[in-house]
């Protein structure tokens, strides 16, 4: 008999399984369930769906896209066994393994972490006369579905080349005073600000906030090119600023080119008329020409070179135009009709389908409720974490209200919205965001209960929903997310709320971030640090200790010894061998020196194991040719046989008497040849079980959307092109091809970064694979995030001193009082940056340094080989 729901056992206890906080199990005819952790899910709304859905006469059962297999047992009321078996999920050695129709493979420990295609889930449910329905769990809206209580502000982004007088504009219409406190005279992130402006025009349309303007402030410099393109993506109209002292440059086109593809309409302002020996008309027919020029290349959709020849004259410091250039703005928006231009899309794949099955009770639990739509959404321009208020997300609300209160879902995190700060100079605190503000939010929830806490990245889009609607979209999206992670192999899987393809870094260094900020404090394991580190060594050139092994800059910035200096050196080592690094790869190898430090991963270029037979040097022709003693035995019969035989008749019998050849050359070239025939047929048949295989999958996928079409009611899917065919042959070759592997001897330099803003940490990031690129060498940041300086960066460079100097930079972010004292007592060095080409300049310059000792060693190992030569035993 199952236990009771007031049974005192485990959650994984027989009859029971987990699905969201809830455990349940089977008792008296009814579904049962009990609370575990916390409360985001109503015990009774899910019992009563249970026990309502066994009861329903409706033979319908709705199912996501992924189903998990713990749920489809409690539908289907049958046992973890029997479910696995019917899904296809194979059990090897305490693993589970399975795949889906994209040729994906999974595999897995916990059968709670089971997640199958909904293919496969309705191929189950069909056997049991159900009805499969599929529903999936992302909310469904349109932009006639949010309630416009006050008319929404116009989001406006300000563009350009750098140093063309942005900032100065900004401030001059807010009344701030920003550009003479950035670190350098330069703009390095989104800046985000609403204000009241006065055009001094009629009152027009009220499709919009006339009064109100929430300005974007980008910076100028070429490495920003992301921040620009997430401005222009939220914009409703861009005002691209043109410095008539410098005319229109190159970021000047790219800001032109980002409008266009996100469709934003353009104002041309032509900035700084008040500086003597400016020509207006010369900066304005330049910039109608590089408009002109673009749009005859085909680099641009639309023609602006009418907008260029309207461009206005102004001068941000001095006020001077303007007004009027507010004011086109606002004829701009007046032409546009509708404010915002751009609407975040739905995730939803299919649209309306909740709203018709509103009344099956038979369903997972992440469906229950799905019909609620978000009163508010938003777009994620940037995270950030602050030290004081902890992690804060800028959101620009798009539709909606955003209160205090109110529960979020953005990415795969989920929230409630503790506090609202105004996104400006003062970050004041409010209670509510409307349409068209910028805010930035707290209240990021850590979930417990999942090894995956959820994190967001600019561009993901901010949705609010009731609470335990909010808590389902973002456990599935958790859940999805951990099942990339269970992928063993086949094409990577694409999630839709996830908008950072082009940033590689940005949802992996929130991880970091989350994992960082529960417990900054908290001494890093040996096992943690070896599962994220990679080979770290400051010059592997994979034969001997490093050049330089001691962690200090002292040693870091020491030249290399001269020739003479360094082979007496090492003339007085005790281990000293004479043979030395500079030899040819496939000579043996010295070992290790005791006193190394180096102990990085190390791919050895050693030579392929030969499989077919040498031939032996055993004796010169001559000798061969000498007659043989007879013995009259057996082997004298044999061998006289063998030599009255031609040598084409001898390689097609089955043995090689190597006791009765004379010639051992031809028996070593007629074994290897069998050798090669028989690998050749090895890999043939290897290689047509492997096209069987493909077809037979291939078939099955066939089936698999005829039975998808059958059960959705789609209509046919359109005959694969050649185009898709050979796209999908190239994918085929490359999951095939195995990874490259490192090179041996590469320069590898650790760095530890923090940064405030996850858009300027992923912009350093490039900047560091740049860097690589042009210096040859693998600049790893080992440890990093967004934050102040904790104890555990410190204890992350501690550990990697070890193999050659490694600072801590901090860019603009502060350093923990205790991790400062630790940084002094071990002698790890803090570096602090609040200009991202001082950061740069001394990453180049610690590649320089490493590039000089590199050339000075191989210089000194050239010099040293002829001699070492000499020195080298006959053998």
């Amino acid at each position: 008999m199952l236990p009771c729901a007031r049974a005192v056992r485990p959650a994984a206890a027989a009859g029971w399984a987990c699905a969201g906080p809830w455990a349940f199990g089977r008792g008296a005819g009814q579904i049962r369930c009990r609370r575990i952790k916390h409360n985001f899910l109503k015990r009774k709304l899910i019992v009563k769906m249970y026990n309502q859905g066994a009861r329903s006469k409706f033979r319908d059962v709705l199912l996501p896209p992924l189903v998990s297999a713990q749920e489809l047992r409690i539908l289907l009321r049958i046992d973890y066994k029997q479910c696995l078996q019917a899904l296809g999920i194979r059990f090897f050695e305490g693993k589970h393994y399975w795949r889906d129709n994209d040729g994906r493979q999974f595999e897995c420990v916990a059968r709670p972490r089971v997640l199958v295609p909904f293919e496969t889930a309705a191929k189950v449910c069909s056997m049991f006369a159900l009805e499969p329905r599929l529903v999936d769990v992302e909310p469904h809206w349109q932009k006639s579905d949010f309630l416009i209580a006050t008319p929404p502000v116009p989001v406006v982004a300000v563009l350009g080349h750098i140093n063309h007088g942005k900032t100065t504009f900004l401030d001059t219409v807010s009344g701030s005073h920003s550009a003479p406190g950035e670190p350098g005279g330069i703009t390095q992130n989104l800046r985000c600000f609403t204000t009241r402006v006065d055009t001094g025009a009629e009152r027009g349309s009220a499709f919009f906030d006339r009064n109100r303007i929430t300005f974007v402030d980008t910076p100028g410099h070429e490495v920003f090119e992301i921040m620009r393109g997430r401005a222009a993506e939220v914009a409703d109209v861009a005002v691209i600023l043109v410095s008539v002292e410098k005319g229109a440059e190159i970021q000047t086109e790219e800001v032109i080119q980002q409008a266009d593809r996100f469709g934003v309409p353009l104002v041309f302002a032509l900035n700084k008329v008040d500086l003597p020996h400016t020509h207006i008309d010369l900066a304005r027919a330049e910039l109608r020409r590089q408009c002109q020029s673009l749009f005859d290349k085909g680099l641009v959709s639309r023609d602006f070179s009418t907008a260029a020849e309207a461009a206005l004259p102004m001068s941000g410091l001095k006020g001077t135009g303007v007004r009027e250039v507010l004011r086109q703005v606002h004829e701009v928006l007046d032409e546009q009709k509708q404010v915002p231009i751009r609407f975040p899309e739905s995730y939803c794949l299919t649209p309306g389908a909740a709203n018709t099955y509103e009344h099956i009770w038979r369903r997972t639990v992440y469906l229950v409720d799905c019909h609620l739509q978000p009163p508010c959404v938003g777009v994620v321009l940037d995270v950030q974490q602050h030290t004081i208020r902890g992690k804060l997300i800028t959101v620009v609300v798009k539709a909606g209200v955003v209160n205090v209160g109110d529960y979020f879902v953005c990415g795969s995190a989920f929230g409630r919205v503790s506090h609202l700060f105004s996104s400006g100079e003062s970050l004041s605190t409010v209670t509510t965001v409307t349409s068209g503000l910028v805010a930035q939010v707290s209240g990021i929830r850590k979930m417990p209960r999942s090894k995956a806490p959820g994190d967001c990245a600019p561009g993901d889009t901010f949705m609010v929903l009731q609470r335990e609607r909010a808590y389902r979209v973002s456990e599935y999206r958790r859940r999805m997310e951990m099942l990339s992670e269970q992928q063993a192999s086949g094409p990577p899987m694409q999630f839709a709320w996830e908008h950072d393809a082009a940033i590689v870094s940005a949802r992996s260094q929130a991880q970091e971030i989350d994992r960082a900020t529960r417990n900054p404090e908290a001494p890093m394991s040996l096992s943690d640090w070896q599962r994220r580190r990679e080979a770290i060594e400051e010059l592997g050139d994979g034969y001997g200790a490093p050049v330089f092994s001691k962690g200090s800059v002292h040693d870091f910035e020491e030249e290399i010894p001269t020739h003479g200096e360094l082979a007496e050196r090492e003339a007085k080592e005790d281990d000293y061998e004479p043979i030395l690094p500079g030899w040819d790869h496939h000579e043996e190898r010295p070992p290790r020196r005791s006193g190394s430090k180096l102990s990085g991963m190390q791919v050895e270029d050693k030579p392929e194991p030969h499989l077919f037979v040498e031939p032996l040097e055993t004796a010169s022709d001559e000798e061969e040719e000498q007659p043989q003693r007879a013995t009259g035995g057996r082997r004298s019969a044999r061998r006289k046989r063998q030599q009255s035989e031609d040598p084409l008749e001898a390689e097609k019998k089955e043995w090689i008497y190597y006791t009765e050849r004379k010639n051992w050359r031809e028996d070593a070239q007629i074994d290897s040849g069998r050798t090669r025939l028989r690998v050749d047929e090895k890999l043939q048949a290897q290689a047509k079980a492997e096209e069987e295989a493909e077809q037979k999958l291939e078939e099955e996928r066939q089936i698999v959307n005829e039975l998808r079409e059958k059960i959705l009611q789609l209509s046919p899917r359109p005959p694969e092109t050649e185009e898709q065919k050979r796209e999908r042959e190239r994918q085929k070759i490359a999951e095939r091809t195995p990874a490259p592997l490192p090179p041996v001897g590469k320069p590898v330099i650790p760095i530890v970064l923090k940064a405030r803003y996850i858009g300027v940490f992923d912009m350093l990031m490039d900047e560091l694979e740049r860097l690589s690129e042009e210096y040859d060498m693998r600049i790893l940041v080992v440890h990093g995030g967004l934050g102040d300086v904790f104890l555990r960066d410190v204890v992350h460079a501690e550990v990697e001193k070890k193999y050659g100097w490694c600072p801590v930079y901090a860019f603009q972010v502060k350093c923990d009082k205790h991790a400062q004292e630790e940084a002094s007592r071990l002698g790890i060095d803090v570096q602090y940056y609040e200009l991202f080409t001082d950061f740069v300049d001394a990453v180049e310059y610690r590649c320089q340094i490493v590039a000089r000792k590199r050339a000075r060693r191989e210089e000194a190992v050239s010099r040293r080989k002829p001699l070492m030569q000499q020195m080298k035993p006959p053998i």
